[in-house]
């Protein structure tokens, strides 16, 4: 599924109904999935906006 179709298939009112245990255990899974993979979101994004600015503006560390 790419960007698009997902943002177009949320449902407020489904989320509005989601139980607060159930919110909290899919943020708590958000969390992890991010301490996991944030090093190659970060990495990629950097790596798809230099593609697109054609020079090397963004990089990795410090």
């Amino acid at each position: 599924m790419n960007a698009a179709d997902a943002l177009s298939s949320l449902d407020p009112q489904k989320w509005a109904e989601t139980s607060p245990a159930e919110r909290l255990a899919l943020l708590e899974a958000v969390r992890e999935n991010l301490k996991l993979f944030g090093g190659d979101l970060g990495a990629t994004d950097g790596t798809m906006k230099n593609g697109i600015m054609g020079e090397e503006l963004f990089r990795e560390g410090p």
